[in-house]
């Protein structure tokens, strides 16, 4: 019986490590879907949040070196994480709670507090409900076959013929930072930048402000106090995209001062007097993403008690 228990117990140690051989080979293929890694990283002390803005938007790697501190980007797209239930669940999943030291920094905006069509504001008919922000179970295994053979972006033939769907996109599974690599040519920019602004134009039809959203960033920060220092941060878009946001809601800086309370501190970085660089007045450029990082450390540098 030792023998045959044995055996069972060598079989299921190859298997694994085959298994974890065959996903390291895939290490440059995963990295191209734009949510895997942040669920097979293990829990977190100190969080980035928000939608593609602060994934793309906000470089660990820049504030953990200012603040000393080793913070990790769980911020995805406006469709899966608005801040909402879904959201939030999540963020309980990934967070570490033997800490009570983090630094969390919640990128908002208007889009983020809202609803699409559903100008009922009904809980039941926001997006993410149908999303793996809902109804992923494990959020900090690897491999992760949950996300793989439920959400992933490729399936295991595109994977394995290396038949990504966006090469432009690079995931840093260390610190989740979302690194967006595309064309900055006049032309290319210019185009990008068109279809967003008339995608947004379009959006304040579709799009109406949630005040169950807006109750569950407070609930979020709430959460989050407990465990460490919350920042909220409104990052820079092209003056464009502003005007399109500050006829949308345009009292959303109050709604945010709302839920300010002592120790959670705000952060508008639209009104910064620099020049940022964005991919298409949505997005912050990579090389603009940094120095926001560098700001933002400062601000936090600045603000402490």
């Amino acid at each position: 019986m030792k023998k045959f228990l044995f055996k069972i117990f060598l079989f299921f140690i190859s298997f694994f490590f085959i298994i974890f051989i065959f996903f390291s080979l895939l290490e440059d293929q995963l990295a191209q879907d734009n949510f895997y890694f942040k669920f097979t990283t293990p829990k977190q002390s100190s969080m980035i949040l928000g939608t593609s803005r602060a994934a793309q938007g906000l470089v660990p790697e820049i504030i953990n070196n200012e603040l000393n501190i080793d913070i990790y980007n769980y911020s995805f797209t406006l469709m899966n994480s608005s801040y909402g239930p879904s959201y939030l669940n999540s963020i309980k999943k990934k967070i570490n709670k033997k800490n009570k030291n983090g630094v969390f920094i919640l990128a908002v905006d208007p889009w983020s507090i809202s609803t699409k069509n559903n100008t009922n504001d009904d809980i039941n008919l926001f997006r993410e409900r149908e999303l793996f922000v809902q109804k992923l179970n494990f959020v900090n295994v690897n491999p992760n076959f949950e996300y793989l053979f439920r959400f992933s972006q490729n399936s295991f033939y595109d994977l394995l013929n290396k038949n990504t769907n966006d090469p432009s996109t690079f995931l840093h599974k260390r610190s989740g930072w979302l690194e967006i690599n595309v064309p900055m040519d006049s032309i290319s920019k210019h185009q990008r930048f068109v279809n967003k602004i008339s995608q947004y134009n379009k959006n304040i039809d579709l799009y109406t402000h949630s005040e169950k959203r807006l109750t569950y960033l407070k609930e979020t920060i709430d959460y989050l106090k407990s465990f460490g220092k919350v920042y909220l941060v409104r990052l820079p878009v092209h003056i464009k995209m502003m005007e399109i946001e500050n006829e949308f809601m345009p009292n959303f800086n109050n709604k945010i001062k709302s839920l300010i309370t002592n120790d959670v501190v705000f952060f508008d970085m639209t009104k910064s007097d620099q020049k940022y660089i964005y991919t298409d007045g949505n997005h912050l450029h990579k090389s603009s993403s940094i120095i926001v990082s560098k700001q933002i450390s400062d601000l936090i540098k600045s603000n402490k008690p």
